[in-house]
């Protein structure tokens, strides 16, 4: 569901996009399979900043959350993921400082697949 819903995103189909949230977070709850959570989390604080460009806190409590279900269930590669992407939210921010450790500490763990997008976004915002 969260691939569909990132591929709504990226095609400018906010509406679809929660429809395909919801419709995760429904199954996750419904079978008690929560691995994808933290992925929908972080999808859901992209879908915020899509629709609604200014509600800053919503989508930061979001990304937050990513990381917090990321972290209890030890997906390291979704906590970067969704660690980079409460850094790059805060940038220009006096918490930028403070995002950037903790992803500092998230990009620590990998040691192969650096040339993947993800850990290439983390290595930019950790030069920024």
């Amino acid at each position: 569901m969260g691939g569909a819903a990132e591929f709504c995103l990226q095609c400018d189909r906010p509406e679809m996009a929660l429809n395909y949230l919801n419709a995760g977070f429904a199954l996750s709850v419904g079978t008690g399979q929560p691995h994808w959570d933290a992925e929908l989390h972080r999808l859901r604080g992209e879908l915020v900043l899509v629709q609604q460009p200014e509600a800053f806190e919503e989508a930061e409590a979001a990304f937050g959350q990513a990381v917090v279900v990321a972290r209890e269930q030890g997906a390291r590669s979704l906590e970067l993921r969704a660690t980079a992407r409460l850094a790059e939210l805060l940038r220009g921010t006096e918490r930028f400082a403070a995002a950037q450790a903790d992803l500092a500490l998230v990009h620590t763990w990998f040691t192969e697949g650096l040339d993947t997008p993800d850990l290439q976004a983390a290595a930019a915002l950790l030069e920024a």
